[in-house]
């Protein structure tokens, strides 16, 4: 089967949408540690193409050096040192990458603000040479490979077991849907996953994934499909921190209001909202049935604290927001009780542990 290359012609809208969720989250992960004053932290993109398209739009290397260069004046004055790990296998991009980057971080002035390591390996060599020299450093990784292969059951142990790390791997999916890879994923049920929607096969692999994550480990996965023609991809976001969930969940939610988990209406959402004469669960819109688990979950308590319903809400892949809502509304019906605000939101519930307890009546 051949291998399509994303950087011989211009990037799609999907292509676009991926690196835009990538570059988002990434704008919002930095800041946390540079203000936290770490000494050091490590981004990586493993599979970093050749810096751009042929139209000049910018791929993941340049829009990493951006967003760096974005937040230069907190990282000088919090004396930040930033590792960028760039690595490309093919010679062609490889040379086009160092040139591109160069230029960029020349132009920028930011040579040092950061140390750039760049590499023609192997993903699974380097991946586990990374694991060894930065396992216990704030990292983010970007596992854009084209295909599935990459992450099979070693890699993904390896990288839940990283400590203080946040990833978004790409998935092909639909290709679980025409060929089998039982040297990467032999105990993965492929007539189960080929047995969903089409449109929810990336939903498919990510319950694969979660199914692998050992008990005791606390990594939390978060799918973002994406859809282009007939086929169907989609990114993989994983983190152990609440604060790291929240912020992908704002950015997911951001690119679709009506889902928050792919770049189309996944759930036939809209067709929901239109409404039904004899509406029933499977008529719920995605948010609709969330505010409905989250009520049924609160009225079988007698109390409850506002980390309690923070918690459930990124669990179950929502935003604060969306809880908000539903808590003003058992308020307003008299149902429970607090004070002017809720305080569902990670300062309160994590940073700051301001745990309110909200007495609920049946």
């Amino acid at each position: 089967m051949p291998i399509r290359d994303l950087h011989s012609k211009s990037f799609s809208q999907e292509t676009l949408t991926k690196l835009d969720i990538f570059e988002s989250y990434l704008k919002a992960w930095l800041p946390v540690f540079v203000y936290s004053k770490y000494n050091q932290i490590v981004i990586c993109d493993f599979f970093a193409g050749s810096g751009k398209d042929k139209l000049g739009q910018a791929g993941s290397p340049l829009r990493i050096i951006d967003s760096i260069d974005y937040f230069k004046t907190p990282i000088m004055k919090n004396k930040t040192n930033i590792i960028v790990l760039f690595n490309e296998l093919d010679k062609t991009k490889f040379q086009s990458l160092k040139e591109i980057i160069n230029n960029r971080i020349h132009e920028l002035n930011l040579n040092e603000l950061m140390y750039v390591k760049y590499s023609r390996q192997d993903f699974k060599e380097i991946f586990f040479d990374f694991a060894k020299e930065f396992n216990v450093i704030p990292s983010l990784l970007f596992i854009d490979q084209n295909g599935v292969k990459q992450v099979p059951e070693e890699v993904f142990q390896e990288l839940i077991n990283l400590p203080k790390t946040d990833f978004l791997f790409f998935v092909s999916s639909s290709l679980f849907n025409r060929f089998d890879y039982d040297n990467y994923f032999p105990d993965l049920d492929y007539d189960n996953l080929r047995n969903k929607p089409y449109n929810l096969i990336h939903r498919g692999v990510l319950e694969y994934y979660k199914e692998k994550i050992p008990e005791g480990n606390n990594t939390r996965l978060y799918p973002f499909t994406i859809k282009k023609g007939s086929n169907v991809y989609g990114l993989i976001f994983g983190s152990k921190h609440p604060l790291g969930v929240n912020k992908f969940l704002e950015i997911a939610w951001d690119h679709n209001r009506l889902n928050g988990q792919a770049n189309f209406d996944i759930d036939n959402d809209e067709f929901k909202r239109q409404g039904s004469l004899f509406p029933d669960e499977k008529s719920f819109t995605k948010i609709a049935k969330f505010k409905k688990e989250l009520i049924n979950y609160i009225m079988t308590k007698e109390k409850i604290s506002n980390k309690e319903i923070y918690d459930f809400t990124l669990e179950k892949g929502h935003i604060p927001k969306h809880a908000v809502e539903v808590i003003k509304s058992l308020k307003n019906e008299s149902k429970i009780r607090f004070g002017r605000s809720p305080l569902i939101n990670y300062t309160n519930c994590y940073k700051d542990r301001n745990i309110k307890i909200f007495k609920v009546k049946r």
